[in-house]
């Protein structure tokens, strides 16, 4: 057996046949290399001969708890396509509230008696004849019950979010107030609202709504009351007198 032989032995296994051992006795060369693995791989034993405790991973897990808690917490950034998907979200929102506000009664009826074509009616100063009302009432589908409030000085047919109506502008102590009688137009209780600077009140009424828009609303408690009377009778009539 030659040295590389030998050799080759010595790193492959940790036990060797007779003929390595005969070979060492007799070659120094080999002899001394057998001596300084064997001391290196003795010293590389020892140091890694560490006693491991028994409860080892309980304490690793232990460091890691406490390691987490004290570490600051750190803000979590959102997904770009999920900030994308909340800001469409709120931007639809938003759309369809602006959309229902423009396509509200409000909306609509004060858009019509400020329209530039209806801007004539709020000089009209003149009471018309009684009888010229209720053949309008008449034509329109509702029969008055009793006369109608004094002082209306402007009527004409009119269309405000689809529902036919009359558009009356009737005279108060606080200057004109504009009058929408819309036959069909379902509303479920009275409301006030101010909008472009005009206050109104939309009152549900004789199978439809009643609409009053002006400056001010000192005078919508008689009003609206006067027009109970009229289309509903006087039994109805509840919130004051003109």
């Amino acid at each position: 057996m030659d040295c590389l032989d030998v050799r080759r032995q010595l790193q492959a296994a940790a036990d060797c046949d007779a003929l390595v051992w005969e070979h060492l006795q007799t070659c120094s060369d080999c002899a001394r290399a057998f001596g300084f693995d064997a001391g290196f791989g003795q010293a590389l034993a020892a140091a890694l001969a560490v006693p491991v405790p028994v409860d080892l991973a309980a304490q690793l897990i232990a460091a890691q708890r406490r390691a987490a808690a004290a570490a600051p917490l750190r803000r979590r950034r959102a997904p770009r396509w999920l900030a994308l998907a909340a800001a469409a979200a709120l931007a639809l929102a938003l759309g369809i509230v602006q959309w229902r506000d423009a396509h509200s009664l409000p909306a609509q009826a004060t858009a019509h008696v400020t329209a530039e074509h209806e801007a004539a009616a709020l000089q009209a100063r003149q009471p018309l004849p009684e009888a010229r009302i209720e053949a309008a009432f008449d034509a329109h589908g509702l029969h008055l019950l009793a006369a109608p409030p004094s002082g209306i000085a402007y009527l004409a047919n009119c269309s405000v979010g689809g529902s036919d109506g009359l558009h009356m502008v009737m005279d108060s102590s606080a200057g004109p107030v504009s009058v929408l009688s819309l036959r069909g137009r379902k509303v479920d209780a009275c409301v006030d609202f101010h909008r472009d600077g005009l206050v109104g009140r939309i009152v549900p009424l004789a199978d439809g709504a009643l609409v009053m828009l002006a400056r001010e609303d000192r005078d919508f408690d008689g009003i609206e009351a006067a027009w109970r009377n009229a289309l509903e009778g006087p039994r109805t009539a509840a919130r004051g007198t003109l």
